[in-house]
């Protein structure tokens, strides 16, 4: 039994040498190990004690520095446009941005009149360079003197509403 515990304390010794070489020369670790190996058979198990070498941080460390950066909001323009066609008229929700522009947006057209009523909703992902224009949505509907509708064209992104813009048909 002794033979095991030996052999077990001389592992230990193998694997913290082991650890030990591998750190990099320029931190010195200080050997706070100690182990105690008892020859004597009528007593317990050894004690093998390991005490853990103290954090070891190197002299020159400069503490970490907080760089604060300036978030700049993200600024757009929502626009609708409509334009006749021999069918009614082309509705198309546009956005322009004057900076990197990366959200979603919703396009709600709720169109009524004397054929009945319809909802067309869409919504998706909008990402832009500065100074780009992107057609997000682009729906044709049937629509004479008689119909009433409203279009809304909302972008948003993580820190909430970019831009808005609702329009009376």
């Amino acid at each position: 039994m002794f033979k095991s515990y030996l052999a077990s304390a001389v592992a230990m010794l193998a694997l913290i040498g082991c650890s030990a070489s591998a750190l990099p020369a320029e931190s010195a670790v200080p050997a706070a190990v100690a182990i105690a190996v008892e020859a004597d058979a009528n007593i317990a198990p050894a004690d093998l004690s390991l005490a853990a070498p103290p954090a070891v941080m190197a002299q020159d460390a400069a503490p970490a520095q907080i760089q604060r950066v300036q978030y700049q909001a993200a600024s757009a323009v929502c626009d609708i446009v409509i334009r006749r066609t021999s069918n009614g008229a082309l509705i198309e929700a546009l956005v322009e941005s004057d900076t990197w522009l990366d959200a979603e947006y919703s396009f709600d057209l709720d169109v009524s009149g004397s054929a009945g009523s319809s909802t067309i909703s869409q919504g998706g992902e909008v990402t832009l360079d500065a100074g780009d224009t992107a057609v997000v949505a682009q729906n044709e509907i049937s629509f004479n003197r008689n119909s009433r509708g409203r279009a809304e064209l909302t972008v948003f992104d993580a820190d909430g509403e970019v831009c808005s813009r609702t329009l009376r048909l």
